[in-house]
Formats: C-alpha cells, sequence, structure tokens
C-alpha cells in the first residue's frame, strides 16, 4: 500500500490510485508510443507470472490480492473502445472501477485493511456491488 498511499495517509484516493497506474503504464509501455500493445501485454503477463510464484510464495493470501490488482491491469479491464491497444486516457479512465474492485470491505476507502490479510481473505469485492462516496 505504501507505494499507492503517496501522502502516506492510510487512504489510496482516487487521484494517488490515477498517479500510480500512469506510472505501471509507463513502466509498461516499452515503445514509449502511448499504447499498450500485444507484446507490451506479453511482458506484462511474464512479469505477472513471476509476482504471482513470489505471492503464492508468501501465502495464500498474498496471490489473491495480486490478483485483483492485475486483473485490473487486463486488455479486458481497460481496452475501452475494443482495438486489442490500450491507450493511457483508457487505462487512466478505468482508474475508478479498479479502485472500486480492491475496495474489499465496500467503505468507499482503499486502506490497509483492504491490502492486507482480512482483504485478501475476503477475495475481493464482487461484481455489482457499489461503493460508498466517500
Amino acid at each position: 500500500m505504501v507505494m499507492w498511499d503517496a501522502d502516506s495517509d492510510g487512504v489510496v484516493s482516487a487521484e494517488e490510485a490515477r498517479a500510480r497506474r500512469a506510472m505501471i503504464f509507463d513502466m509498461f509501455d516499452y515503445e514509449g508510443d502511448g499504447v499498450l500493445s500485444p507484446e507490451d501485454y506479453a511482458d506484462i503477463d511474464a512479469h505477472i507470472a513471476e509476482d504471482s510464484q513470489k505471492g503464492a510464495a508468501m501465502g495464500a493470501g498474498h496471490g489473491q490480492m495480486a490478483g485483483r490488482m492485475q486483473a485490473g491491469i487486463s486488455v479486458a479491464a481497460n481496452d475501452a473502445d475494443g482495438d486489442g491497444l490500450v491507450s493511457l486516457a483508457e487505462f487512466l479512465d478505468a482508474s475508478d472501477a479498479w479502485l472500486a474492485g480492491m475496495d474489499v470491505n465496500g467503505d468507499g476507502r482503499l486502506t490497509a485493511a483492504d491490502f492486507g490479510p482480512a482483504g485478501a481473505a475476503a477475495g475481493g469485492r464482487r461484481a455489482g456491488q457499489s461503493v460508498a462516496p466517500n
């Protein structure tokens, strides 16, 4: 959570989530063309597989949390126009949905409880659950 909570107030805001997701996008946009291509996603998949192995070694909860985070960067979660490419705008526009999916306890805030063992044990939010306003 530390990497996401830029102001260290214990809550990941929508703005902080967008900023961190922009960094993630830049990290994987190897060509620097402002688009995540199928080739970029092949590299992302390799990175995710490596992270998944590390998470599995740390325990089931870490793997579940990582799975929720990784699902939020997938082509399916971000390719709004369905062209097989994910632009920075599409990636950032999907930030609110990612934040809602990570908000395990449904309190409308992303806190350590959502990242930690309690959040992992809950297995993430279910599709269709609403998020309370801040």
